[in-house]
């Protein structure tokens, strides 16, 4: 699990360089869960700590492909995302399990 953290930052790094945006000064995200804090965290100005299926969707669809995660890691992801009552998802606990879904689908591919 940690060489797949670690594949992990090096496409975040790759990705950030071919974008103009990679500084030294500033330390990219080191795994999947630190780089989902930060997005969630820009995007929720409110500190809600929720937001809903769609947002969360289109939100990931136009940042995470530059990572090293492709739209089938996305769309898992997305399909485990756990609504609360109001249609919500709470994004501390679904940007906690996201790792662990990720690198079982990998796994998965890789044993085809």
């Amino acid at each position: 699990q940690v060489e797949d953290q670690s594949d992990m930052a090096v496409a975040m790094r790759a990705a950030l360089r071919a974008a103009n945006m990679y500084c030294d000064m500033v330390a990219p995200p080191a795994s999947l869960t630190e780089l989902l804090s930060h997005i969630f965290d820009a995007a929720d100005e409110d500190g809600i700590g929720e937001m809903a299926h769609y947002e969360v969707a289109r939100l990931m669809m136009a940042t995470l492909p530059g990572f090293g995660l492709e739209s089938w890691d996305i769309n898992h992801l997305l399909s485990h995302a756990r609504e609360n009552d109001a249609g919500f998802i709470n994004l501390k606990k679904f940007t906690k399990q996201a790792p662990d879904l990720v690198l079982s689908l990998r796994e998965q591919r890789l044993n085809f």
